[in-house]
C-alpha cells in the first residue's frame, strides 16, 4: 500500500522522475511468473501493484498480465479472497515472557507474531477483512482504472534480478520485521 501511495504522490512532481523510476524498477522486479505479485495476500499485492504501476505511468503487457492474472483470483460472488490490509505492533515486556522463549527469539527463533527486534519483543496485530471488502475495492479499482495512453512499458522487467527483499516475504509478520517497523525503532 505504501508504494501505491508514493506512487500517486509523485504522479505531477516533475524533479521526482529517477524516484519514480526506481520504484517502477523495483515493483516489476518482483513480478511473479505468473504475472501476479507477492508471496502471500497475492490478489491484495497484485491490485496495489497494478494501481502503483499506473499511478507511474507504467503500462504494457506486465500490468495486462497481471490484471488477466487478478481477474483470474476473483471468487464466483464476485469478491476477492480476504486479505490482511492493516497491522499495528507493540512492544512487550521482556519479563512478560517465559525465559525459554524470550531466549530462543532473542536467538533469531520467531513465536507466533512475536518477535526480537532492536533489543526488543513486539507483538503484531493483523487486521483481517474479513467481509473482504478492501482487498475487493483495491482489485476493482485496479481492473477498472483506465489505461492512459500515456502509460509506457520503457522499464525492463528483471524478475528477481533486483528486487528489494520487501517483496519477496514469506508473511505478514516477516514483512513487519524486517522493513516496516525497523525504520521506525531507529527514529525513536
Amino acid at each position: 500500500m505504501v508504494d501505491w501511495a508514493l506512487a500517486w504522490a509523485l504522479q505531477s512532481v516533475a524533479s521526482a522522475t529517477p524516484l519514480r523510476e526506481r520504484l517502477a524498477t523495483d515493483i516489476l522486479a518482483s513480478v511473479n511468473e505468473d504475472g501476479s505479485f507477492g508471496l502471500y495476500d497475492v490478489p491484495l499485492s497484485t491490485a496495489l501493484a497494478i494501481l502503483a504501476l499506473t499511478s507511474l505511468g507504467v503500462g504494457g503487457e506486465t500490468v495486462r498480465r497481471a490484471r488477466s492474472r487478478l481477474a483470474d483470483l476473483m471468487m464466483s460472488d464476485g469478491s476477492w479472497p480476504s486479505s490482511t490490509p492493516f497491522y499495528s505492533a507493540v512492544k512487550i515486556p521482556r519479563e512478560r515472557l517465559p525465559g525459554g522463549v524470550l531466549a530462543r527469539m532473542m536467538l533469531g527463533e520467531r513465536h507466533g507474531q512475536l518477535f526480537w527486534l532492536e533489543g526488543g519483543v513486539y507483538a503484531v496485530s493483523l487486521y483481517v477483512d474479513g467481509y473482504r471488502t478492501i482487498g475487493s475495492a483495491l482489485a476493482s479499482l485496479a481492473l477498472t482504472n483506465p489505461d492512459s495512453s500515456a502509460e509506457r512499458d520503457v522499464l525492463p522487467v528483471q524478475r528477481g534480478k533486483s528486487c528489494h527483499p520487501r517483496y519477496r516475504c514469506p508473511d505478514h509478520v516477516a514483512y513487519i520485521a524486517g522493513h516496516a517497523l525497523p525504520p521506525y525503532l531507529m527514529t525513536w
